[in-house]
């Protein structure tokens, strides 16, 4: 289950302002298919946040449809990104992703996999977020 308040007590803001159905509409427009009711539950709260390495841990929408219509234009990329949203990275090169069919499940990718590999993530986008957050928050510099 999602819990968009959960992140807005967790992580550092600020968080922008929520995305207008206008926006939200215009970008559904650009991607040529509704964006998954679990990314809608997210922008209903904030356009986006960063996480602890100041990555876009979620991105904003207008990066979501910038990022997902690069990943969707490159030949040389995998064919499952086609139909694939982009949605977040936490800055040291793989993206998250939620695949239209399967829009359960949270996936990572990163260009230098081979083929078609991806890595499905185990849990609710929240609770992948918080897991993430909390590896880095217990990094330490040497």
């Amino acid at each position: 289950m999602e819990r968009p308040e959960e992140i807005c007590d967790s992580f550092e803001g600020p968080f922008a302002p929520p995305p207008s159905k206008e926006q939200l509409f215009e970008a559904e427009r650009k991607l040529g298919h509704e964006l998954p009711p679990i990314l809608k539950q997210h922008y209903g709260f904030y356009d986006g946040f960063h996480g602890p390495t100041g990555a876009w841990f979620f991105y904003s929408l207008s990066n979501l449809v910038e990022t997902t219509i690069f990943l969707r234009s490159e030949s040389y990329f995998p064919k499952f990104l086609q139909r694939a949203v982009a949605l977040g990275d936490y800055g040291v090169g793989p993206c998250w992703l939620i695949e239209l069919g399967r829009p359960e499940v949270i996936v990572e990718w990163d260009s230098e996999m081979e083929g078609e590999e991806r890595v499905p993530l185990e849990g609710a986008l929240t609770d992948i977020w918080l897991s993430r957050k909390k590896w880095y928050d217990n990094v330490t510099p040497d």
